[in-house]
């Protein structure tokens, strides 16, 4: 009775069918919520479900001051930074693959990836340009979750990863395409231009800086996602 009940609540929301007494998964959930496919992204359905972000955000509103600890904080925990890697990790294939597609990189040959986390990026741009190399840097506990994903892909002679804090930290030199792939939200303008200024002072002549980020209008009230993603810097971080 219970098991019934949990497989047609799961048909309800499509991600399950049922013909007579079977179910079966639905196209959606074949394709990103099994294990080993391409597309899987349970790992970030892990990460949401392990956290309860909203619950103060009156607090936050209130105080106008985050009510998680911050982001480089968490990363020290070696668990939680393994889950957010994961999820962050599905995240990132999507617009890897965009990117891949959108960008010439032929006029380059070594990719900094800054705040890189699981390498996905790294992984999926050096796989379609042979003449790239790429190098993820970013905090110990996340770049020990890459080097697996590094290693599951064989991506390891063009892919590696630098253990290091881009604010403490000197930027690696020798790298003529900087990415920084959703690591400005987490930050507030005044530490996103001492990044910034870092990777400038990086750069080689003709170096160039790649930014992804959620955008919104110039109103400020959308897209949906960013808007809401904003309430969620609110709450994570001192200014991002």
């Amino acid at each position: 009775r219970p098991i019934e009940k949990l497989l047609n609540a799961c048909v309800a929301l499509e991600f399950l069918v049922k013909e007579g007494e079977s179910y079966g998964n639905s196209q959606v959930a074949g394709e990103f919520l099994v294990k080993g496919k391409p597309n899987y992204f349970g790992d970030m359905v892990v990460m949401f479900g392990s956290k309860d972000s909203f619950k103060d955000l009156k607090k936050a509103i209130e105080t106008d001051a985050p009510v998680t600890e911050s982001l480089d904080k968490r990363m020290e925990n070696k668990e939680h930074a393994e889950i957010f890697t994961k999820a962050m990790h599905n995240n990132a294939m999507g617009p890897a693959i965009v990117l891949s597609e959108k960008f010439d990189f032929s006029k380059f040959n070594k990719l900094l990836d800054v705040g890189g986390g699981s390498g996905a990026f790294s992984i999926v741009l050096t796989r379609e340009h042979s003449n790239l190399k790429a190098s993820v840097f970013d905090l110990p506990n996340t770049c020990s979750v890459a080097d697996q994903y590094i290693h599951e892909a064989d991506a390891s002679e063009k892919v590696s990863c630098l253990e290091g804090d881009f604010f403490k930290d000197e930027l690696p030199k020798g790298y003529d395409v900087f990415l920084l792939s959703q690591i400005m939200h987490s930050w507030s303008v005044k530490e996103n231009k001492i990044l910034l200024k870092k990777i400038y002072d990086s750069l080689p002549e003709n170096g160039v800086l790649i930014i992804n980020e959620f955008l919104l209008n110039e109103e400020k009230t959308g897209p949906l996602h960013p808007a809401l993603f904003s309430l969620n810097m609110l709450v994570q971080s001192d200014g991002g």
